[in-house]
């Protein structure tokens, strides 16, 4: 769901899109949310948000991810890297490019894309705002020039730390020095070049063993330029490195200390936080709304305005999901997205209809968009 604090926490991301966009893209985006509060079968002819999954490779082995996990929990299958085939989703773009809103890209980690720089020119020669999710270990010079004031919108740069050594412990082979001179770098082309682009987030995901580091995680982040982050819980994936008792859930009073410090940094530092913290409900750390019990969403704009493709273009709902609703290369994409009977409009036929579709019934969300 679109909330105020949703919105008040991307204005600046708001405004720098602006003048990215076109009429026509932002006529499609509302059409979609239109689609969506009407609670329609169908949507707009192609949707606004388009999020791709380029690899499920990547180049570190984090101890908390779906790669190092004992078992597959996700919609990509990360044990098994699979990389996307850059003719068919060029052939998308090319077709669609006057309609989307928006490209999320997305890995793995994106960077090692056997044609992530032939993918990035492409966005930019399209005028295809777009934003990269990365641990930045491999933003080069190469990629930096691709990125830094084009139409990358938003780099999302994954820690997880904010000193080197919880760092290394944490996402096994990265050097947070090699993350540091990256953003550095960045940061100066920028200045250089006098942009704002790309805006740049950091993310970070807690567990008993770096609680601790949220304020050093803060203060990376002002050192950095970096002046929005999202802070969420951190999940259990039956890895060998972590336990079920290393949840903040078994860690409340102490997370709640560690949080409120963060929270006195990051306002002397003036960098904005978004925190994602279902199992400290009682304390409202929350931006998107939360259910318990048998509250179910009714209604998701998931399913009116973004599709999210893997490496072999299975298209999914959301980043919860593992059921599948179609294929790019084997459907007709307008037979997925729009027919009645099949996958994403059989979805909004059973919202509308008063129910919730049966792969959705564990959802936490009210409908998310953009998160």
């Amino acid at each position: 769901m679109v909330t105020l604090r949703f919105i008040l926490g991307r204005l600046k991301y708001i405004w720098v899109l602006l003048p990215l966009l076109t009429v026509r893209r932002v006529i499609n985006l509302l059409k979609s949310i239109g689609y969506f509060l009407l609670k329609s079968s169908r949507s707009t002819k192609v949707p606004p948000i388009l999020i791709l999954t380029v690899t499920s490779d990547c180049n570190y082995n984090c101890i908390m991810c779906l790669k190092t996990s004992s078992f597959q929990s996700g919609p990509i299958d990360y044990q098994n890297p699979e990389e996307m085939s850059f003719k068919t989703i060029r052939e998308f773009l090319i077709t669609h490019s006057k309609d989307l809103f928006f490209v999320r890209i997305h890995g793995g980690e994106p960077l090692v894309y056997t044609k992530i720089v032939e993918l990035l020119e492409l966005l930019n020669e399209l005028k295809l705002p777009y934003d990269i999710a990365t641990n930045g270990s491999l933003l080069d010079e190469k990629i930096r020039t691709k990125i830094v004031g084009q139409y990358c919108l938003n780099l999302s740069i994954s820690l997880d730390a904010g000193t080197t050594e919880v760092y290394k412990n944490i996402r096994k082979g990265g050097e947070l020095q090699q993350i540091s001179s990256n953003l550095i770098k960045i940061n100066e082309m920028k200045t250089k070049k006098k942009t704002e682009l790309p805006i740049m987030n950091a993310t970070m995901c807690v567990f008993k063993f770096n609680i601790e580091e949220i304020s050093n995680f803060i203060h990376f982040c002002h050192n950095h330029s970096i002046l929005s982050t999202s802070i969420s819980e951190g999940k259990y994936y039956g890895n060998k490195a972590i336990m079920e008792s290393d949840l903040v859930i078994y860690h409340k009073e102490k997370t709640h200390i560690e949080i409120k410090k963060a929270l006195e940094e990051a306002k002397k530092s003036k960098i904005k936080i978004r925190l994602r913290f279902p199992s400290l409900l009682d304390e409202n750390y929350k931006d998107i709304p939360f259910h318990k019990g048998k509250i179910l969403p009714k209604n998701c704009l998931n399913l009116y305005a973004s599709v999210w493709l893997k490496p072999n273009f299975d298209l999914i709902g959301c980043s919860s999901s593992k059921f599948i609703l179609g294929n790019l290369v084997k459907n007709d994409f307008d037979e997925i997205w729009n027919n009645g009977n099949l996958g994403y409009a059989k979805l909004r036929k059973t919202f509308s209809q008063g129910a919730v579709p049966d792969n959705c019934k564990n959802c936490i969300y009210s409908g998310g968009f953009l998160s």
